[in-house]
């Protein structure tokens, strides 16, 4: 993957979290790196935070707003291909890795603050 989209990955996961800080502070104390895979439904960021935050109708339920697929791909919660295709699980492979940097660095800053 070249460097300009591993940025643009990076952004996206900058942008879930953002989105999540806003809903719920905190979050990411609840995310076990270990065994964070963006890729699955109960191991992603949603999936561990939420307890399998997928809603009904292929969506993603905070509060009473419900957020479809095409909103969850620029917030990094989603790759942007289908499943099925090569190049998805290399999207994936590095959202997995954005958002562990994220939430080690929120830890670290966290850490340093106390």
């Amino acid at each position: 993957m070249r460097l300009d989209q591993r940025e643009i990955i990076s952004s996206r996961a900058a942008a879930g979290a953002h989105f999540l800080d806003e809903r719920d502070p905190g979050w990411w104390r609840r995310v076990r790196l270990s065994r964070l895979d963006v890729s699955s439904g109960m191991s992603c960021v949603l999936g561990q935070t939420y307890r399998g935050a997928h809603s009904v109708l292929g969506g993603y339920e905070f509060g009473s707003q419900l957020y479809g697929q095409e909103n969850m791909i620029p917030l990094g919660f989603l790759a942007s291909g289908d499943w099925c295709d090569v190049s998805s699980h290399a999207e994936y492979s590095a959202l997995t890795e954005a958002w562990i940097v994220l939430v080690e660095k929120r830890r670290a800053e966290a850490g340093a603050m106390v």
